[in-house]
This record gives C-alpha cells, sequence and structure tokens, in this order.
C-alpha cells in the first residue's frame, strides 16, 4: 500500500526539502519506488535534483488544468514532480475553484499505487499550497531544528494543522517528528531535544540528522547526499532514518490535536 507523506513546517531552514531529497534517495536504493513532489515556489527540491524545467510541466500547471501527474525519471526508483515560481499564483488563481484545497489528490489518483513511497515537500507557509499537500496525504512528518525557537513556533504549526484536520483532511496522521541539524556538543541542543521526545513521545524518530557541511553543499550539485557524499554523516544518518521508516509498520497514530497541551 503506498504511503503519502506531507514533511511540512511553517518554519524555513529547518530540512524539509533535504529530508525529502534524502530520505527518498536512501528508499530508493533499498528498492521502494518513491515520487518526490515539490509544492513550494522556491523550487529548492526541483534544484536539488537537478531538474531543468524549461519546456516541462510543473505542479502547478497540473494543478492549474487538473490532469493526471506525470514523473520525471531521476534515477532508478526514484521520481520527482518539479515546481516553479508559477504555484506562488496558486492563493490568487485557486481562490474561488471548488475543489481549490483537493486539486493535488485528483492530480495523483492516476499515479499513487505505481509507488512505495510518496513524499510533498510542503512550502513554509500556510496557504492553499500547503494545504494541497496535507489534504493528498495520510501523514504527516514535521522536521525541525533542535532549537528554542523551533519548539516555541511548534504550537502554531499544531494548531493550524489541527484546524485542516478538522475541516478538510480529516484523515491525516502527525506519524513522524525528525530532528534535524543536531550537534550533540551543544547543551541547548539536548535540552531541546528532551522537550520534544517528551511531548511527542514515539512520534519522534530514534534517528536524529546530525549536523554536517556536506547537507549545505549537496543541493548545488544536483545530486542526493548518498551520491555526493555517500561517508559523510548525513548520508548515514538519512539512510538510517530510512531503514527507521521502513521498520514502522502500522504505526499507532493518534489525531495530532492529542500530542499537543491545550492551554
Amino acid at each position: 500500500m503506498t504511503k503519502i507523506i506531507a514533511i511540512a513546517n511553517h518554519k524555513g531552514g529547518v530540512g524539509k526539502t533535504t529530508t525529502a531529497v534524502s530520505v527518498g534517495a536512501a528508499l530508493a536504493l533499498m528498492g521502494k519506488k518513491v515520487l518526490l513532489i515539490d509544492m513550494d515556489a522556491q523550487a529548492n527540491l526541483t534544484i536539488s535534483l537537478g531538474i531543468d524545467t524549461e519546456g516541462r510541466n510543473t505542479i502547478y500547471k497540473y494543478l492549474k488544468n487538473n490532469s493526471p501527474l506525470e514523473p520525471v525519471c531521476i534515477k532508478t526508483n526514484m521520481y520527482a514532480v518539479p515546481s516553479d515560481v508559477d504555484i506562488a499564483q496558486i492563493d490568487i488563481d485557486f481562490r474561488d475553484e471548488p475543489h481549490k484545497f483537493t486539486q493535488l489528490s485528483l492530480c495523483l489518483e492516476s499515479v499513487k499505487d505505481s509507488f512505495d513511497f510518496i513524499f510533498i515537500d510542503c512550502p513554509p507557509v500556510f496557504g492553499i499550497a500547503t494545504i494541497n499537500g496535507l489534504t493528498a496525504a495520510d501523514e504527516l512528518y514535521i522536521t525541525m531544528t533542535a532549537e528554542g525557537l523551533a519548539v516555541k513556533g511548534l504550537k502554531t504549526l499544531i494548531d493550524m494543522v489541527n484546524i485542516i484536520t478538522e475541516n478538510i483532511a480529516k484523515n491525516l496522521k502527525l506519524s513522524g517528528v525528525i530532528i534535524t541539524r543536531y550537534d550533540n556538543r551543544k547543551t541547548l541542543n539536548r535540552d531541546v531535544v528532551k522537550v520534544i521526545r517528551s511531548t511527542f513521545k514515539n512520534k519522534v524518530f530514534n534517528t536524529v540528522i546530525r549536523e554536517n557541511v556536506s547537507l549545505s553543499e549537496c543541493p548545488l550539485s544536483g545530486k542526493d547526499i548518498l551520491e555526493y557524499s555517500p561517508k559523510s554523516r548525513g548520508a548515514e544518518d538519512y539512510y538510517n532514518l530510512a531503514k527507521e521508516i521502513i521498520k514502522r509498520e502500522k504505526p499507532k497514530t493518534n489525531h495530532i490535536s492529542k500530542w499537543i497541551t491545550k492551554k
């Protein structure tokens, strides 16, 4: 059965795109068929994969035309749907559309059963593009850095997702929290991780993504971390995270609202 996973956070720079690309590459290497969907106008996932969008359909065009997705083959078992700046128009163009929040679900319908995993890289704003990503997904992964501001802003994210799950994407489950840019030498990082694990319990993956310069360098190369620097800590961590994702068979997820203390 296909797992459709949205990767989201209302903060930028927390590793959403890096996680989508790196986990996707690791799962593909393990023999899983993976589709990555770029929903961000910055097109960081598209750039990271070295996709040239000239003369090619992007996610905006598929959504606008309500047409089936035609993924680009990146390498064995790994496919992607690219994005470009056009998707920034979605909040205006889709404002009065009756299916404005479910267009991605409709476009995915004809291809989703061809993949083991589909990862949707959501932009760091709660507009129509992000809501489409969350609505199309069955599961939500939140990426966050081990910093004080990240924890402080997490309640805002959860509150927004609760609104979406209560009104639109009622089947969406929070099934994973991924800690990125972790440095065990820093007391703040260690303390924040304790708070995150205390709050989200077994939703937090055991694997943390350590701070690694190779993860910052590889996007401009158009290669994933397993190709760019296969012996780096970043490659090791994301490969281990992918193994942990596979091991999580039939996770007992609860509604997101149960994982945050009401104040």
